[in-house]
């Protein structure tokens, strides 16, 4: 009977633990333009562009979500052990304020760390993983960072299931469009950090929705 009871608790802890969602903080495009951030305060700017070519294109992905990563390890930072999980959510691309030719431009505050671009979500159905090669970028208090502008491939989808995983590809950078976009925000600092992301793939292998615990490392 003890035996029996005991099972039951680890089965429960168990199921418990499997629905743990992790704690994601939700940022829609570009943030306001009265912007803030203390120059002292935990908080950095990131600025970067998506290519977006027609109106087809307008669905290729849905999100973007970042993990805080340890780059000599090549693994992602737990978020139950100081790390963090950014999700960037597309708004209205079509009439975007912040479209410039083809290209949508996404400015956002964050807090200060190295984020690794993990994910993209197609159609709100699936969060794909970046393979074979993504790319990190640090955020600085204080700091506004441009990180270059992005081509996403999107995998071959079957009865609305992706078959594969996103691709990326580094297309023109546009560093003036960026400082373009830093001086409508008359609160932030307008000197630009002209950052070159830092490409390579995680030591583990992601699989959908969330990363195996592989994957994972305290900060």
């Amino acid at each position: 009977m003890r035996l029996l009871r005991l099972c039951t608790v680890v089965l429960a802890c168990l199921l418990i633990t499997a629905c743990k969602t992790t704690e994601k903080t939700r940022l829609y495009k570009s943030a306001d333009r009265t912007l803030t951030i203390a120059q002292d305060g935990g908080n950095g700017v990131l600025i970067v562009g998506l290519q977006i070519e027609s109106l087809i294109e307008l669905a290729k992905f849905d999100k973007l979500e970042l993990w805080t990563v340890d780059t000599e390890k090549r693994l992602l930072i737990h978020p139950d052990q100081g790390g963090k999980v950014i999700e960037l959510i597309r708004g209205n691309w079509m009439f975007g304020r912040d479209k410039q030719g083809d290209v949508e431009y996404v400015l956002q505050s964050l807090p200060a760390g190295t984020y690794f671009l993990t994910y993209v979500d197609k159609a709100g159905q699936l969060m794909v993983p970046v393979e074979p090669m993504s790319f990190a970028f640090t955020i600085k208090p204080g700091v506004a960072a441009y990180i270059g502008t992005f081509d996403f491939r999107p995998p071959p989808v079957v009865a609305h299931i992706p078959l594969g995983n996103y691709e990326i590809r580094p297309v023109e950078r546009r560093l003036d469009d960026a400082k373009a976009l830093l001086a409508q925000y008359p609160n932030l600092p307008q000197e630009l950090w002209d950052q070159q992301p830092q490409y390579f793939n995680l030591a583990c292998s992601l699989k959908n929705y969330s990363p195996n615990k592989e994957c994972l490392v305290a900060q």
